[in-house]
Order: C-alpha cells, then sequence, then structure tokens
C-alpha cells in the first residue's frame, strides 16, 4: 500500500507516475478509500485491506485527506484513459461511485472534518 504524492497538484502528480503505478495505483487507492468506511460499519465493493497501515490510517485521519485520495483515483482513472487509450473506466472506479454516494456529518461547529466514524449511508 503506498500513496504517491509527487506533487501537489493532483493533475501534475499523476502525470509523473510511471505507466505501471498509474494501472496499480487506482485499485489500491480504492482499496484504502474502502477500508475506511468498512472499519465503521458501511459495506464497500471491497474487502478491508491492511486496517493498521499508516497509508489507510493518513486516509482515516481526516475529511481532507480522504477527499484528496478519493481526487486522485479519479485522476490517475484519468491518466489511464489518455495513456492506454482506454474508452472506459478502470473496473475499480464503480467502488469509488458507491464510496461517493455516501454523506458526511457536519461537527456542531460546522466544520465537516469527515472522518470516517461520521460517514452516513444517504437517505
Amino acid at each position: 500500500m503506498s500513496i504517491f504524492v509527487l506533487d501537489a497538484n493532483i493533475k501534475k502528480c499523476t502525470r509523473y507516475h510511471c505507466d505501471q503505478r498509474v494501472v496499480k495505483m487506482i485499485p489500491e487507492s480504492i482499496q484504502m478509500l474502502c477500508t475506511v468506511p468498512n472499519k465503521y460499519g458501511i459495506t464497500t465493493r471491497y474487502k478491508s485491506t491492511h486496517v493498521k497501515h499508516p497509508c489507510v490510517l493518513l486516509v482515516e485521519q481526516s475529511y481532507d485527506n480522504f477527499i484528496w485520495l478519493q481526487k486522485l483515483a479519479l485522476e490517475l482513472d484519468n491518466e489511464y484513459h489518455h495513456r492506454f487509450k482506454k474508452e472506459i473506466d478502470h473496473k475499480s472506479i464503480l467502488a469509488l461511485k458507491q464510496i461517493d454516494s455516501h454523506t458526511y456529518k457536519k461537527r456542531p461547529d460546522g466544520i465537516c472534518t469527515g472522518h470516517a466514524g461520521q460517514i452516513q449511508s444517504p437517505r
């Protein structure tokens, strides 16, 4: 499990990934993104993996980290389309769309932390 932050700009970051990593990091990122809600009882398309791995804990730590990795996975999919002339999304993107359907609670102070413990299924 890894998250390659090769540039602060997500589009540049994905362009800097080698071909092998573009393909590999889409499902790996989505596995991490699925592990977080799974830890709190929300069933996703992927089973939890490496629940105590530092990358999973980083994603779980804050809403910003979770959303950043989500955006990275989507941009990696865009790069996948571009480099490999694919017309359809990587298979893992379906799981990402499922995660995206969940909403996040706001704390009483109005800050949306999005900590996985606050993920709720849509009503």
